[in-house]
């Protein structure tokens, strides 16, 4: 004998709540989500436009999928259509994976997530969960997505860019010793800015221009052949200074984007080159990634942050203070 099983039946729809016991992680989301300060959502509020998913509703789903470990935003769309939990949390609104996308990168997303764990720690504080006499951090670190071949390392940034002052400098003392440019009035024997090698590269485009004037406007031979000579050096004066230019300006970048790193992958800037744990060619290879540091008690996570500094002893002092 076997169960009633019926494919024609018409049945009316329940409601969703009903088949999601009390003690679901779907409820625990919910609670969490709706204790949560209304001023946190605001800078989510749009006034022109159609109108937009609900932020409560859309973090909602994001916690429940990422509690099941699923993180792709196609699989976070399918579970609104499969999921009864899902389809209960998100009361059978079905967001696309766009949406969901676009949501979790929102610039107000971080402060957002900072307040839901400020709002989990209290719930579980006032439920005895948690104590607060100590918290335990502890961190591992996390392999960047980002090509191992990428690295740039201040070292080579220093030794590269010293060499390139030096020649610099030296070519505008040859310019200028030539009285192919008139000496630049400076306050200082420090190596040339950018601004001064630009302008040296204007100046020499300035001469090139006006030999070349000249060129065109005279048909003596021997007179346009040695004016040419003399444009042909001009031309790789101010080659080699644009080429001195950009090569400041990139290093000028590369230095902005390391900050006060050692090292940073050009496909992933936020991440250093560090030595992880797992060192499969026991060479000490270095590797792109991050510094992550959790912060826990009694096994619930309280906070996190993620660093760029490859020892603890940095990063456990910045976390020890922010929490």
């Amino acid at each position: 004998m076997y169960k009633h099983y019926n494919m024609n039946q018409i049945t009316l729809p329940l409601e969703t709540e009903v088949l999601i016991p009390d003690n679901d992680i779907s409820k625990a989301v919910h609670t969490l989500v709706e204790s949560m300060p209304e001023a946190i959502f605001e800078g989510f509020r749009q006034s022109q436009g159609a109108s937009s998913y609900h932020p409560k509703m859309m973090l909602k789903i994001l916690l429940c999928a990422y509690s099941q470990s699923t993180f792709s935003g196609r699989k976070i769309e399918a579970l609104l259509h499969d999921s009864i939990r899902m389809r209960w949390l998100a009361q059978e609104q079905t967001p696309s994976y766009r949406t969901i996308n676009r949501f979790r990168v929102h610039p107000k997303m971080a402060a957002l997530l900072q307040s839901a764990f400020i709002q989990f720690r209290t719930q579980l504080e006032s439920n005895g969960l948690i104590d607060s006499d100590a918290i335990f951090i502890d961190g591992t670190k996390i392999e960047a997505s980002a090509n191992k071949y990428t690295f740039v390392f201040r070292k080579n940034i220093d030794r590269h860019e010293s060499a390139l002052l030096e020649k610099s400098k030296a070519k505008y003392e040859a310019l200028v010793e030539s009285e192919v440019i008139p000496e630049m009035i400076r306050e200082s024997d420090e190596p040339l800015t950018a601004s001064e090698l630009a302008h040296i590269h204007t100046q020499l485009d300035d001469i090139d221009t006006e030999l070349t004037e000249q060129i065109n406007g005279t048909e003596d031979m021997p007179t346009r052949k040695a004016t040419r000579s003399v444009r042909s050096e001009i031309r790789q004066s101010k080659k080699a200074m644009k080429d001195y230019l950009d090569r400041r300006l990139h290093y000028q970048t590369q230095r902005a984007l390391m900050r006060e790193r050692n090292s940073y992958s050009k496909t992933d800037p936020d991440a250093t080159f560090m030595r992880m744990k797992d060192d499969h060619m026991q060479n000490g290879q270095l590797k792109a990634g991050y510094n992550l540091q959790i912060a826990t008690n009694h096994q619930y996570v309280l906070g996190y942050d993620v660093f760029w500094n490859p020892t603890m002893s940095v990063s456990s002092i910045n976390m020890n203070d922010r929490h």
